[in-house]
């Protein structure tokens, strides 16, 4: 919402909102959480669908820069907005932030307002919205093109607008912002506490995250899911492996296009235990069908 992220679910939001709006009207709950924040689309959709049911909401990010741009966003707005109304995007300042933010003792110690522009920076101005997992800025480093330069993504402008929107969203709300394992923001969820989850790609996670799962993460994700008995909604990469771990859930596949190296199109899996899930077995394989044809 406020940036670009890779693997953001600003092409599924509709359909994600749509079965997390239907796991409300069957298990109404007052509390949202999302352990795996990345760009937030997700959350600020669901929040306009039904603002006054939810009363709490907790967002998290393990990335520590994540987790910055949404606590300045939401704790202190005006210091974050003039953050980044001072700053001008540069090659320069592509490289120099990225080695920062890859430095795990700098990250962990930085101011979280700077720690906060220089995240949001860093994202807008690579190549594809890969952020510190990019090989380089918009334009590459020589700046040929006069189409795509390391500038062409950055507007203040449209960032402030976005960062006033959230705060709308979550006025007179009970918000929690951390930046801590996934397993804390599930082990007291109750069955008023809707969970969305959307953790690093199995297949292509250590490529595009700075904080990516082993597949014993993925494993261990599932077996707390497993045992969970609150309303969850995950999304996935459609991987033979998740196929499996998740045999005994609801798994739709919805097609997706994305354009890093390039526009292809793969589907993506979202993934219901069977007790919460917003579509009968006997209804699933007639949406399928009409999913992959959208």
């Amino acid at each position: 919402m406020l940036f670009r992220f890779p693997g953001g679910k600003r092409a599924l939001v509709n359909e994600i909102t749509g079965h997390l709006m239907q796991i409300y009207n069957q298990h109404s709950f007052t509390e949202y959480r999302e352990p795996f924040m990345g760009g937030g689309a997700v959350c600020f959709q669901l929040l306009q669908k039904l603002f006054n049911p939810i009363r709490k909401v907790w967002i998290n990010d393990l990335d520590r820069g994540i987790y910055a741009i949404w606590w300045a966003t939401i704790n202190d707005p005006g210091g974050f907005k003039k953050r980044i109304r001072h700053f001008k995007p540069s090659t320069k300042s592509f490289y120099a932030f990225r080695q920062e933010l890859l430095d795990k003792e700098r990250l962990a110690t930085m101011d979280v307002l700077e720690l906060a522009m220089k995240k949001l920076a860093v994202h807008q101005m690579s190549y594809s919205g890969l952020g510190t997992m990019a090989g380089g800025p918009i334009g590459g480093k020589t700046q040929k093109s006069s189409r795509y330069t390391v500038d062409c993504r950055w507007s203040p402008q449209n960032v402030f607008r976005n960062i006033d929107k959230v705060n709308r969203l979550l006025m007179g709300k009970e918000v929690t912002v951390t930046c801590v394992d996934y397993k804390d923001v599930l082990k007291d969820a109750s069955s008023e506490t809707a969970v969305y989850l959307d953790p690093p790609y199995f297949e292509k996670g250590p490529e595009l995250y700075q904080f990516c799962f082993t597949e014993n993460d993925h494993r261990e994700l599932h077996t707390i899911l497993s045992n969970a008995n609150f309303p969850w909604l995950l999304s996935y990469d459609d991987h033979n492996t998740i196929r499996e771990l998740y045999r005994g859930c609801t798994i739709i596949r919805v097609p997706i296009s994305y354009t890093i190296k390039g526009i292809a199109r793969t589907f993506e899996l979202l993934i219901m235990p069977p007790r919460f899930a917003t579509i009968k077995q006997t209804e699933l394989g007639a949406y399928l069908q009409s999913a992959t044809k959208v």
